[in-house]
């Protein structure tokens, strides 16, 4: 899947103005391979920071937010956590 990525266009957009500045700036001075060397630097750094190729990953946070907790409780955890409820000392419900 190929996805965009915002948080790396700050950095890309001065990597390509400095870019621009000196291939312009340089005028006719900078030689052809290095010109086209400079491009080809900033169309990977584009690629690699802007696009994603790959399975979607999920952070481990990500999973935990999206599932409901109740629902991934075993009987027995469910069992001891009534258990301990009914003996006091529970200083918190997220426990």
């Amino acid at each position: 899947m190929i996805q965009l990525r915002r948080r790396n266009t700050a950095w890309l957009t001065v990597l390509g103005l400095i870019i621009a500045f000196a291939l312009l700036a340089g005028g006719a001075t900078i030689s052809t391979p290095i010109q086209l060397t400079l491009l080809a630097i900033f169309g990977v750094a584009m690629l690699a920071s802007v696009v994603a190729f790959g399975k979607d990953r999920e952070t481990l946070i990500d999973a935990i937010r999206r599932a409901p907790m109740r629902q991934r409780i075993s009987p027995q955890a469910r069992e001891a956590l009534e258990r301990a409820k009914s003996r006091g000392g529970f200083l918190s419900s997220g426990l």
